[in-house]
């Protein structure tokens, strides 16, 4: 918004929009040491408007109010998306290695706009938050590791690692004995189904063995489809088939 208030009028988008502004950071604010630990504000401005909004605009503001058709208020006003906002917000700040906090918002500025005669209002709110994070790299590995022994194969499942633009595919290694691999080209690699599989049965001899899972990603390509870097392992050891 402007200083005095007032929304600039982007005839060309089309609302609810979201306008993201990365403001002032600053390396490890408390001590100065760590030049890793990051402090960066975040400036958020949620814009909507309500085609065909009678009154002085507060179906813009609240929303859930008409239904149906190109009309309809109802998941469009302007508190509807600040939930939405600050829920997406809450699983952002479950993620490794980043915390990030409300910290101030305007005023609900409500402004209408002559279309010919007919009155459209549009709404908009700005918000400030406090985001600290690092930027060391981090490579999430996979969850919920398990294997269990039986009669000539081992049946292991794992949950994926978060879902982000550079992860690529999941590596599964065996060695024999109490030992697991201790990087994603150590031991025997053991096939999958498919890259992101969530499990797999491995045919194998009777004896004991542990295995070693690695998530690959691939910070190059627009389509991940290099290894490149690997997660910290998640392991399973002494499993024992008969």
């Amino acid at each position: 918004m402007s200083a005095d208030g007032e929304i600039p009028v982007l005839a060309s988008c089309v609302v609810p929009l979201a306008i993201i502004k990365a403001g002032d950071a600053q390396m490890d604010p408390e001590f100065g040491e760590e030049h890793t630990l990051i402090r960066r504000t975040i400036n958020l401005m949620l814009v909507t408007a309500i085609p065909g909004d009678a009154g002085t605009g507060e179906n813009a503001i609240l929303g859930a109010n008409r239904t149906g058709g190109a009309t309809k208020s109802e998941g469009r006003g302007l508190l509807e998306l600040e939930e939405e906002v600050f829920g997406a917000l809450a699983e952002l700040d479950d993620v490794d290695g980043i915390s990030i906090r409300w910290s101030a918002s305007s005023g609900a500025a409500v402004q209408p706009i002559d279309l010919g005669g007919t009155i459209k209002y549009i709404a908009g709110m700005e918000y400030a938050f406090e985001l600290l994070c690092t930027a060391a790299r981090y490579y999430h590995p996979a969850r919920s590791f398990t294997a269990t022994g039986g009669s000539g194969s081992v049946a292991l499942s794992w949950s994926l690692p978060p879902d982000r633009y550079d992860r690529y595919k999941m590596i599964l290694r065996r060695a024999s004995g109490a030992t697991a691999p201790t990087s994603a080209t150590d031991g025997t690699g053991v096939t999958l189904a498919s890259d992101l599989a969530t499990s797999v049965t491995d045919t194998v001899a009777a004896g004991t063995y542990s295995y070693a899972l690695f998530a690959a990603y691939d910070e190059t390509h627009s389509t991940p489809s290099t290894a490149e870097r690997y997660s910290a392992a998640v392991t399973e050891t002494s499993v024992v088939v008969t």
